[in-house]
């Protein structure tokens, strides 16, 4: 697409996991994508930005208190939907704008301790004229509304020139939302749903040499999803649907060794034991067995209440990979 998902100018640097995953990171079986925000520089203040007809930006990383505290700021947007208005006839009510933030603050009040605190928020905004059928909503458009609210704190600590310790707290809240104007009325439908991501993890880092490196952790996840709520708000034809939020608990326990064998060979070995709690409040219904789906009948249902564990279960994920470089470029 046109726009990068992250800030530009406020990332250092990428790493992308598609094959062997280290062990460091559960809940994903595909791929990890890890992101990490550039540090604040202690000592100089620093501007950047740009004006453009796809997005506009501007960033800034200050110190606040010299060699101790700096703080960055970057920011875009695009607000340039009006240039819809300049093409055909089927452009016209197509609208489409974004805007988002990357903050960090970078705290090192002595050589062993370092805190930051990273921030982004992102909203993106779409209209189409395209029509989806829900219920009988007569509606003069279709209207998209993504919020997304990113937060991390993390410590680290530095107990020699080979060993530290990391903790981190992280919050993300995604919030994705489709609104449907109504024809002839003031009113707009809303259908909501949301995604809320909690986690604590506290990992230790050993590099006995520059070819050995060992880590291991723990971490608890707290995941809430809201799958849908239909809101007619002023609307008198249309019922509220609300389907319930669903809670887990995810915790991990993990290790792993990467070792680099020569310039060619280098292998990494890992072991994650993960436990999931699906949690209440919730019904869980049980169904007559050996009919069709179509005629499935309800037999028994059981309630739980909030905090009370419906299902749990959990396993032993052991990783391993190796590398081996042909030559510098295969």
């Amino acid at each position: 697409g046109l726009f990068s998902v992250f800030t530009p100018d406020a990332v250092s640097g990428v790493e992308l996991y598609k094959g062997g995953i280290p062990a460091r990171f559960g809940g994903r079986t595909a791929s990890v994508l890890d992101v990490t925000l550039q540090n604040p520089s202690l000592t100089q203040t620093k501007l950047s930005g740009g004006i453009s007809l796809v997005s506009n930006r501007l960033s800034i990383e200050t110190p606040l208190i010299k060699n101790k505290l700096s703080m960055l700021v970057s920011t875009r947007g695009s607000f340039n939907d009006f240039l819809f208005q300049l093409g055909s006839e089927r452009l016209k009510n197509i609208r489409a704008n974004f805007y988002d933030i990357a903050t960090k603050f970078f705290f090192q009040p002595n050589q062993k301790n370092t805190f930051t605190f990273s921030g982004y928020f992102s909203k993106d905004f779409f209209q189409t004229d395209l029509l989806g059928t829900v219920n009988n909503i007569s509606a003069t458009s279709t209207q998209y509304d993504y919020k997304s609210l990113n937060a991390s704190l993390k410590w680290f600590h530095l107990f020699s020139s080979q060993l530290d310790w990391q903790t981190s707290a992280i919050y993300t809240n995604y919030q994705p939302k489709t609104m449907l104007p109504q024809l002839n009325s003031s009113n707009t439908v809303d259908i909501t749903s949301a995604i809320l991501y909690r986690q604590l993890k506290s990992e230790l880092h050993y590099n006995p040499n520059e070819k050995h490196k060992l880590t291991g952790g723990i971490s608890s996840i707290w995941y809430k999803i809201s799958p849908g709520n239909l809101v007619p708000n002023a609307s008198t034809s249309v019922n509220p649907i609300t389907i319930p939020d669903e809670n887990s608990i995810e915790a991990g326990i993990y290790g792993e060794d990467e070792m680099t064998i020569n310039a060619k060979l280098s292998v990494s070995f890992g072991l994650r034991y993960a436990q999931y709690w699906a949690m209440g409040a919730g019904t869980v219904r049980r169904y007559q067995s050996g009919v069709p789906l179509s005629d499935f009948t309800v037999t028994d249902s059981t309630k739980y209440g909030s905090g009370q564990v419906i299902a749990s279960y959990g396993g032993l994920e052991p990783r391993i990979s190796a590398k081996y470089s042909l030559t510098n470029s295969s």
